[in-house]
């Protein structure tokens, strides 16, 4: 009988080990797995029991930039326009844009990343199946002896 009492409180003790490392587990993969429908609900439960945040999927292969435009307004000014369509079957995290200004021969004058914190976006996640029209106001600085030299622009929706 006490050989019998010893292998339930081992078993118990093992399964209760178990059970955190899931928990455990959950918390630390939870980008991947907000990407199922329905999980998201029981990630922010956990998160708030846990002081964490909860974590939308980075699906960088599922974002479009369906068209753009790069326009001067002003001397030093110009306008990034984009429509971003997410064509993944989840919501997914706002990517950073990576604008590349470009010389007549394709070489990069500048570069510059535009966060999602920059662009004030209503909302954190773009939907699935969503497009994004994105307009954005840019400077440059007025001492910039390239600024001439700009002919063209490359973007790229990217994870850092």
């Amino acid at each position: 009988m006490p050989q019998l009492a010893a292998r339930t409180l081992l078993g118990a003790i093992v399964s209760l080990v178990l059970m955190l490392f899931l928990a455990l587990q959950l918390v630390l993969s939870r980008e991947q797995l907000s990407a199922y429908p329905g999980v998201v609900s029981v990630l922010e439960r956990v998160c708030r029991a846990w002081s964490c945040e909860p974590v939308l999927p980075q699906r960088a292969d599922a974002l479009v930039i369906e068209s753009s435009s790069f326009e001067r307004v002003a001397d030093n000014t110009y306008r990034l326009a984009l429509n971003l369509r997410n064509n993944a079957s989840v919501d997914v995290a706002w990517p950073s844009l990576e604008l590349s200004l470009t010389d007549s021969s394709s070489a990069v004058v500048l570069r510059r990343v535009i966060t999602a914190q920059e662009l004030d976006l209503k909302d954190d996640m773009l939907l699935s199946g969503a497009t994004l029209r994105i307009t954005q106001g840019l400077t440059l600085p007025e001492t910039w002896p390239e600024a001439s030299r700009v002919a063209g622009y490359r973007l790229l929706a990217f994870y850092p």
